[in-house]
């Protein structure tokens, strides 16, 4: 779980639009409490599914929502949202965050916090379930059936802590919308989002995950 070199993202696809999306904010605190004690902690992660239409969502939604309740919680109310020319359904899903090794049940994705010799903590982002049977049970029934691949995923970082951290960026990540530099400088109280290219989204389909992140104290 080390990261790879920075590449340069002008050659990488950035991920298209109406594609399945994960979107997550994890404090920093509550990553290093897991990295140092390696008790498993939860973020809240908002799904959105693509559906066809405004109108195939609403009559699907309530069988979407049971059949994704048999590989994870589901958080919120679940709706169906525009986007664009696009509808989704949309629905908040817990993420655990977990050390190296973990393997929480009923959940779709985690955040595994690892910690180096260099003091620095290293952040992949995997799916906990095959990616063909959360394809089955989202695209199942619905006509036409919505493209699922590839997925928009992003993790916001917070900086909850009183002191600046230094952020290393994997080189198939783009940061606050643009390319990321070697090192990221974060201010306490301050965000950051990783939005992943389609390339690391391939891996974490593949089952491999993929180091999008590393962080110290400055």
């Amino acid at each position: 779980m080390h990261l790879r070199p920075l590449a340069s993202l002008l050659a990488l696809p950035l991920l298209a639009a109406c594609a399945p999306e994960l979107h997550s904010t994890v404090s920093v605190s509550n990553i290093g409490r897991v990295a140092t004690t390696g008790q498993p902690a939860e973020a809240t992660a908002q799904l959105r599914i693509p559906q066809p239409g405004a109108a195939e969502c609403a009559a699907n939604l309530q069988t979407l929502v049971s059949r994704l309740e048999t590989l994870a919680p589901i958080a919120s109310e679940p709706r169906c949202v525009s986007v664009g020319f696009d509808t989704f359904a949309e629905l908040r899903t817990p993420l655990a965050i977990v050390p190296f090794g973990a393997k929480p049940e009923h959940r779709l994705a985690a955040i595994v916090a690892l910690p180096t010799n260099s003091g620095a903590t290293d952040l992949a982002f995997r799916l906990l379930q095959p990616f063909g049977d959360i394809f089955h049970t989202v695209a199942a029934d619905i006509s036409p059936r919505p493209r699922l691949d590839p997925s928009i995923i992003a993790v916001t970082l917070c900086n909850d802590g009183d002191e600046p951290l230094t952020l290393l960026a994997g080189g198939e990540v783009v940061v606050n919308g643009k390319a990321a530099p070697p090192e990221i400088a974060l201010a306490a109280g301050e965000i950051a989002e990783f939005r992943l290219t389609a390339t690391a989204a391939g891996l974490i389909e593949s089952g491999t995950g993929y180091t999008f992140a590393s962080f110290r104290r400055q």
